[in-house]
């Protein structure tokens, strides 16, 4: 105890009530978008295999994700207060608590739908805008949350990155558990789009939420300022093009990995009651991963951070190709909850990397931008992994993330040794 105190005071000895308010606040709010991150693809991927669909069918979903990356041109309109009650509750609140909602109607009217209807992929296509909507504002209260902790990179990030971890491990866990136990889909469905709207109405009553640091005014709102000046400002800084590319191609890895992790696992043999277990394993490994890695960019830089990162994640997928090519399950346990922690390792440094890009003044439209951006990339690669699990197999397909986690890391080393200020904030 004396240890955490001593290291509390270290690293945090001005902040105040508020301060931990609004970090808890981003918990939260990523609790809630991890949830809608698994209902808008993983869960729906899971119940169309309880269905008979073959997992090359869920292709299509990942088509229906690259509207994610439209989110772009309509992110400048939350910045903007159009009633008084706006002000009064904070935009960020009310743009948060008007799309959570709205998630919530989309859950209730999926729920009544045949799996890959017209209207079932009208609904998947709604989903995917608000949560890349959510996403983007979430992301921006985390930035706008960063400016009293840059003595400590990473620390908003972890917190919104936990509650995205603990939203989807509770929304996957949750789900198998009511399925295992003979509840229906569609019930499941039901059940969390009355949790997206009890939640938004909570966000209204609860003084709590409207801790969150309030956003920089971006001052020229004419059509120039709000979508040219932000994206001149990106790529016309040293580097920027490279950075772009760099973000790209880190999302790809996670785009063929990401929506069929869980298939993959339980294609190798292990039951649904079993992953649910071991999704508990994975969450407190993520957060570890997670927390170390803000203590590296401390101490190490975002360099060194990251290389240490992208090696033990690449150990990891190779000890799960082993596991998958030779039908072994005795080390699986292992290998998963290391991939995890590095994983989450990684993520912590690229989101504070990402964020730390940003102006300041334009960091809504400019992390907009990105998260579209690097979001096509995820999507496209998305769209192609579950023919990729056709056509080479499990073995195969695990082999393809590890080699695709490659090229990111030689052009990230690229930039620090020729752009080695492109990741310094900027706030005027």
């Amino acid at each position: 105890m004396k240890i955490l105190g001593r290291l509390k005071r270290k690293l945090i000895p001005h902040w105040t009530s508020q301060d931990w308010a609004s970090l808890w606040v981003l918990f939260f709010l990523g609790f809630v978008g991890g949830v809608i991150l698994r209902a808008s693809d993983t869960l729906l991927r899971h119940w169309g295999n309880d269905l008979g669909f073959e997992v090359k069918d869920f292709d299509i979903l990942a088509a229906i994700g690259l509207l994610y990356s439209g989110s772009f041109f309509w992110a400048p309109v939350f910045n903007k207060a159009f009633s008084v009650f706006m002000e009064k509750i904070g935009i960020r609140v009310f743009w948060l608590t008007a799309l959570t909602a709205c998630t919530g109607i989309i859950c209730w009217a999926a729920s009544f739908c045949q799996m890959f209807s017209p209207l079932f992929l009208i609904l998947a296509a709604l989903f995917v805008l608000l949560r890349a909507s959510l996403d983007t504002l979430i992301i921006a209260s985390q930035a706008d949350t960063a400016a009293p902790y840059l003595s400590f990179r990473g620390i908003t990030e972890n917190f919104c990155v936990n509650g995205y971890l603990t939203g989807m491990m509770v929304s996957l866990s949750g789900s198998f558990f009511l399925s295992a136990k003979g509840i229906s889909w569609p019930t499941i469905y039901r059940i969390l789009g009355s949790f997206f709207l009890i939640f938004s109405i909570l966000m209204t009553r609860l003084s709590f939420f409207r801790s969150l640091k309030k956003p920089q005014v971006q001052l020229n709102q004419t059509w120039k300022g709000l979508f040219v000046t932000p994206l001149k400002d990106i790529f016309l800084r040293p580097g920027g093009w490279w950075v772009m590319l760099l973000m790209f191609l880190f999302c790809m890895q996670d785009g063929i990995f990401t929506p069929n992790k869980e298939l993959f696992y339980l294609g190798i043999g292990l039951s649904k009651t079993t992953y649910a277990a071991l999704d508990v394993y994975n969450l407190g490994a993520s957060i570890l991963g997670g927390i170390v890695g803000s203590l590296s960019m401390g101490r190490l830089g975002y360099k060194h951070t990251l290389s240490l990162g992208v090696l033990t994640h690449s150990l990891s997928l190779v000890g799960l190709w082993y596991q998958a090519r030779y039908g072994l399950d005795s080390g699986v346990f292992l290998w998963c909850v290391l991939e995890r922690a590095s994983i989450f390792f990684c993520l912590i440094c690229f989101y504070s990397m990402q964020i730390a890009y940003c102006h300041s003044r334009y960091v809504l439209t400019q992390l907009a931008w990105m998260t579209a951006f690097v979001n096509f990339g995820m999507q496209a690669a998305s769209t192609v992994s579950g023919n990729l699990v056709y056509i080479v197999g499990w073995p195969g397909w695990i082999l393809s993330v590890f080699w695709l986690g490659l090229p990111p890391y030689l052009i990230a080393l690229g930039i620090f040794h020729f752009f080695p200020r492109a990741f310094e904030r900027r706030r005027e």
